[in-house]
């Protein structure tokens, strides 16, 4: 009677525990930041964003996955969706960055450009371990994987596949091209006897509908990482002009802390962020850079930053030159002053939010 009721117990409780609570049916995001190219044969009102969410929509109609198109995406919308606990897959399509006019002197390569030409390739550095497929179409962005993976930040993205091109490819035939390559990380092929299924053909458009287990999978194994240990610093953002500031990285020796989005005239920001104990033994570890990573020669006002340490006696001073100005074109370069945090101020944080932390919807 005994094994009885514990053998109950052990099928039941899991159930209860995740239907309940956590469950959450995966989403998969298309994401597009490019210009209409004008085409002889089609009309004036054709959209390129149009086509390409019909695609995608297509794609999956036959599956039960959430589906969200952004379109005319920004470096921080793109964040966002990255380390979304609730997204099993996200396609990115934009120019080739050397497909566009830049400006003088602005190398192009190694760039993934939006298209208001802010450069998005470091938000590809961080995705969230729940992640499966990431596609990035429209520019060569192989080599901006390989360096991310050596310098280990995919460690905890055990099952994560990122798809690019190594040349130039249109945005339809690559997205295309990458729905394919994502068929066995978030999904099964639909096949259709009546429809030619060559997939070399440009008219050719997968339809892929999810596996008999990916929703079990994604709730009850989902990933949620180990807490980490750091300080915490208050960030604040205060635009006190009449024009729209730029969406900012804040970064520091080691990665990314911070992304902002764009700062309407006369607004504030405020963010807790964290900074790993791997920074604070050493005051030149503790130099914070905010940069604006739109690709352009003329200086990019960022607002006025003010960094709020959590303990007593430290502070970080923007570095400017002799008539006040800040030093960097597009990044200010902000010191630390005043003595380290000690021990006693090292806390455990979360840097990615897991499914059990969200309301299901």
């Amino acid at each position: 009677m005994k094994q009885f009721l514990v053998f109950i117990f052990l099928i039941t409780f899991p159930i209860f525990s995740f239907s309940k609570n956590y469950y959450s049916i995966p989403q998969i995001v298309l994401l597009t930041s490019l210009n209409t190219p004008r085409i002889w044969y089609r009309s004036s009102n054709w959209q390129i964003s149009s086509n390409l969410e019909n695609i995608f929509k297509y794609s999956f109609e036959r599956s039960e996955y959430k589906l969200k198109v952004v379109h005319n995406a920004s470096l921080y919308e793109l964040h966002k969706e990255l380390v979304n606990p609730r997204n099993i897959g996200v396609y990115w399509v934009s120019h080739a960055s050397d497909s566009m006019s830049l400006g003088t002197n602005i190398q192009s390569s190694d760039k993934i450009v939006t298209i208001d030409k802010v450069d998005v390739k470091d938000a590809f550095s961080i995705v969230h371990p729940n992640m499966k497929y990431v596609g990035i179409v429209g520019c060569n962005a192989k080599n901006i994987v390989k360096r991310f993976e050596n310098l280990g930040h995919y460690f905890e993205n055990k099952n994560l596949k990122i798809h690019s091109f190594d040349k130039k490819v249109s945005a339809v035939k690559g997205l295309k091209e990458s729905i394919l390559a994502s068929v066995k990380y978030i999904g099964a092929m639909y096949f259709d006897r009546y429809r030619n299924m060559e997939k070399k053909r440009f008219s050719y458009t997968p339809r892929l509908f999810e596996k008999k287990d990916t929703f079990d999978n994604f709730n009850f194994n989902f990933l949620c990482p180990k807490e980490k240990k750091g300080v915490r610093v208050e960030l604040r953002r205060e635009n006190n002009t009449d024009r729209v500031l730029s969406e900012v990285i804040v970064r520091m020796k080691g990665g990314i802390i911070a992304f902002l989005p764009r700062l309407l005239p006369r607004e504030r920001q405020s963010i807790d962020t964290y900074i790993p104990t791997r920074n604070i033994l050493d005051a030149k570890a503790l130099k914070i850079y905010v940069e604006s990573k739109h690709l352009t020669l003329s200086k990019k006002e960022l607002g006025e930053v003010n960094f709020l340490p959590s303990w007593s006696y430290g502070n970080w001073k923007l570095k400017t030159s002799s008539d006040g100005k800040p030093i960097g074109l597009n990044k200010n370069i902000y010191d630390f002053t005043g003595e380290l945090p000690g021990p006693e101020k090292i806390v455990d944080y979360k840097q990615f939010k897991c499914l059990s932390d969200l309301e299901l919807n």
